[in-house]
Order: structure tokens, then C-alpha cells, then sequence
């Protein structure tokens, strides 16, 4: 029998699970599982993770699946790279940085005063 332990708001990851034939560990942090499903990444103990056991989640993945780092990766794929970033997503900011929020108000008002001025050449 397969085991897995599900964190956060997955109501359908757990009754698909079950639905399968899998039990549930009812311990949130014990290390008896087959399938561990988390919302944060800090809920996995990576070091102490034994072969055949599975996390959706990957160590040291921040950079490429939160908005706000991707989008900040992604600027400074230009460093990296010698490519313009700006071509490879939209715009995105991390608001909670508060120079990403400046530049989040200058983007939007930007938007406006474009959209103001195509409104009034139509």
C-alpha cells in the first residue's frame, strides 16, 4: 500500500489519492510516506528524504516558480545572458520589494497615458 501526506488546501490531490487505493499519514511532519504534498517548499525535509520517496517540489526552486523571482530571474537573464529580458515574459513585479513597486506605479501609469493617447489619435 502507498502512503502520502498532503499539506495546504489540496482537497482533491487527497480524495484522488485515496480514491487510488493510498492511505493517508495523518502525521503532517512524519517521514513514513511515498508522496509528500506541500504548499511551501519548507515544509520538506530534503535531507532527509529516502530513495523512492516523492515531493512536489524540488530543493532550491524559488528562483523559477514564485512571480516575483521569476520575473526578477528573468530581468537578470540580461547579466547572464547578454539578452534584452524583456521579450521573454510580461512585465511582472514583486510588490513586496518596495523599488519593485515604484516600478510597478511607473509601468502602470505608463499603460495609462499610452492608452490615453491612443484613445484620443483614434
Amino acid at each position: 500500500v502507498k502512503v502520502f501526506v498532503v499539506t495546504g488546501p489540496f482537497q482533491d490531490v487527497r480524495k484522488g489519492l485515496l480514491r487510488r487505493g493510498w492511505e493517508e499519514n495523518p502525521s503532517k511532519d512524519g517521514e513514513t510516506f511515498d508522496l509528500k504534498w506541500t504548499l511551501h517548499d519548507s515544509e520538506v525535509a530534503y535531507q532527509s528524504l529516502r530513495k523512492g520517496q516523492i515531493v512536489n517540489h524540488f530543493e532550491g526552486n524559488a528562483d523559477v516558480t514564485s512571480k516575483g523571482r521569476l520575473a526578477r530571474t528573468v530581468r537578470n537573464m540580461s547579466w547572464e545572458l547578454d539578452q534584452d529580458p524583456r521579450g521573454a515574459l510580461p512585465d511582472s513585479f514583486d510588490v513586496s520589494d518596495p523599488s519593485e513597486w515604484e516600478a510597478f506605479v511607473a509601468a502602470f501609469r505608463d499603460s495609462a497615458v499610452v492608452t490615453l493617447l491612443l484613445l484620443f489619435d483614434s
